[in-house]
This record gives C-alpha cells, structure tokens and sequence, in this order.
C-alpha cells in the first residue's frame, strides 16, 4: 500500500486505487465506530471521524513501526491513546487550562 501511495501522483491509474482504499477506509472507520459518532451533531461527528481516520491510517503504522522501529506494543498502545483522544475531545474549560 506504502509503494501505491508514494506513485498515485505519477500514474492516474494508481490514483483511482488509493482514492478507492482511502474512501474504504473511511466507511470501515465510520462503521467501526458508529456507536460513539451517530449520537453526535453532524459537524462534532465528522471531527471526529475525520481525527479516527488519522488515528488508524496506514502512514501512522508506518511512522511508529518503520521510521521509529518501535514495537507493535508501543503501536497499539499510541493508536489507542490517540483513538481515545479522538472520541473524548477536550471540553472548551480543560482546553482553557494550562
């Protein structure tokens, strides 16, 4: 997936599959993760889903297991961390707080 992305900029072809994979993986979030962003205001849920997408995006895998060979431990435990984060946004008083 990592040598389809670094080429979708050279080959219309390869674009069409990774804007494929991109709107898969968004669906699969969505679905994943209905419980907590149905209930929401539309504009808080896309926020939302737009953070989970991140959270669980292939590049992320990458950073933490290729660039700073951290175990598969240490991926889980900051793609959970950031999930969290993700679904339990900071209320507008604790971004206040230093």
């Amino acid at each position: 997936m990592l040598r389809l992305l670094a080429q979708e900029d050279r080959h219309g072809a390869i674009r069409g599959l990774c804007d494929i994979g991109r709107a898969s993986h968004r669906a699969w979030v969505a679905a994943l993760f209905a419980p907590w962003l149905n209930p929401l205001p539309t504009e808080g849920a896309r926020e939302r889903l737009d953070a989970l997408v991140v959270a669980t995006d292939v590049y992320v895998w990458k950073l933490i297991r290729v660039d700073l060979e951290r175990p598969a431990a240490a991926l889980r435990t900051l793609m959970r961390g950031m999930i969290h984060a993700a679904l339990n946004p900071p209320t507008p008083q604790q971004e206040m707080q230093p």
